[in-house]
């Protein structure tokens, strides 16, 4: 076994991180394929439901603005963790003024806390207090920080969502729509696995008022639906909401529902949409990671190859009748890579619609070039190589 030291270059790290994100996210959902049957839903004015690329498999009134109540909480937290501020940032408390009956942690004017249990209250227990403290606490105010939530709503492409405040409470102009929502799902998941983390919680326990308090989650769907990863309850004064993220099988998929009359309501029409979409789409393998898929010439010595493999799972949805599936390969310029270089990336798509997605990369294992005589580079050893910082 030999050990070849590589000092990589930074053309070869910008290029592979450049072309790995080439396709992989796209952040407005396309429209859905005609499907003859449909969710039973009881509650829901408007519901969504959405694959792992943003494909539409259910729609109804996707643009009709409704209160979204607590689900307003994910922009928060998706703000927060982009606005450059630590998570362990501590942060003395004002305890503001709330409605009587909103759901609050118990923060006291004076008490302490980090952004990071500040959030993680928000999230799991929904806690309007966490949220207010921690765009404070961030922005220095509610109205500074709020409008970088619709700031960044714009910036996604949620164009019929305005919020008016932080947390969700009620407020005359604070409303989304499903469409908008699955957006919103579908980037703080794949973006922000802090955000992914913390909703599964069935609880968090946090310091408040100098105690270690234990706080359920509000998502009791988690208890019940088999794959569920969260993501927001919502709950006003006249509506209830659910914002969801569900994975069987490899298949990740999101939900949006609004305008619910109850919270059992929400949870149903959720569970409807869910098991509706992985009933009527078929699941389907196309990559494995580390499945080593041929060879390319190493960049520091042409007599050797970098083994090549996927650099993750990827699974997809095929429409029923939908036609056949194609992969469509985006190679760069460079023939010559280095380990961890981005070799392609694969596209599955059927008709219009992208199935799935997937960055292969070379790997630290070596082989002898095939010299073009006959000789197959496969009856060679292969070497590792250490990667030099």
């Amino acid at each position: 076994m030999w050990s070849i030291t590589v000092k990589r270059s930074r053309k070869h790290a910008i290029c592979g991180v450049a072309l790995a994100v080439v396709l992989a996210f796209g952040c407005a959902p396309t429209n859905a394929m005609a499907v003859e049957s449909e969710p039973d839903l009881t509650e829901a004015q408007s519901a969504m439901v959405i694959d792992a690329q943003g494909n539409v498999l259910y729609e109804k009134n996707p643009d009709e603005e409704i209160n979204m109540a607590s689900v307003t909480k994910v922009m928060t937290a998706v703000v927060a963790l982009e606005s450059g501020v630590s998570l362990d940032t501590v942060c003395t408390l004002s305890a503001p003024a709330l409605d009587e009956n909103a759901m609050v942690a118990g923060y006291q004017s004076g008490d302490t806390s980090t952004l990071r249990d500040l959030l993680r209250a928000a999230l799991v227990y929904s806690a309007n207090d966490g949220a207010y403290e921690a765009a404070v606490a961030v922005a220095g105010s509610e109205q500074a920080f709020v409008q970088m939530m619709n700031d960044k709503a714009a910036e996604l492409g949620m164009n019929n969502t305005h919020f008016e405040n932080s947390h969700g409470l009620d407020a005359e102009g604070h409303h989304s729509t499903v469409h908008d929502l699955t957006i919103l799902a579908r980037y703080a998941m794949t973006k922000h696995p802090f955000i992914a983390d913390t909703v599964r919680q069935t609880e968090v326990t946090v310091p408040i008022g100098g105690n270690n308090v234990t706080l359920p989650t509000v998502d009791t769907l988690l208890y019940s639906y088999p794959g569920l990863l969260g993501i927001k309850t919502g709950t006003g004064n006249h509506v209830t909401a659910f914002l969801g993220c569900a994975r069987r099988n490899g298949v990740t998929l999101y939900t949006s529902v609004l305008g619910c009359q109850t919270k059992e309501g929400r949870f149903a029409d959720t569970a409807s949409l869910l098991d509706w979409a992985f009933g009527t789409y078929d699941a389907h393998s196309y990559a494995t990671p580390r499945l080593r898929e041929g060879s390319r010439t190493f960049a520091y010595n042409f007599a050797f190859s970098c083994v090549v493999s996927p650099d993750s799972y990827a699974t997809g949805l095929s429409w029923p009748d939908g036609g056949d599936i194609s992969c469509k390969r985006i190679v760069p310029r460079d023939r010559l890579f280095a380990p961890g270089d981005t070799v392609e990336v694969r596209q599955w798509t059927q008709g219009e619609h992208v199935v799935s997605t997937c960055s292969y990369s070379a790997r630290s294992q070596l082989g002898r070039t095939a010299s073009g005589f006959g000789l197959n580079d496969t009856i060679f050893p292969w070497l590792s190589v250490t990667q030099a910082a």
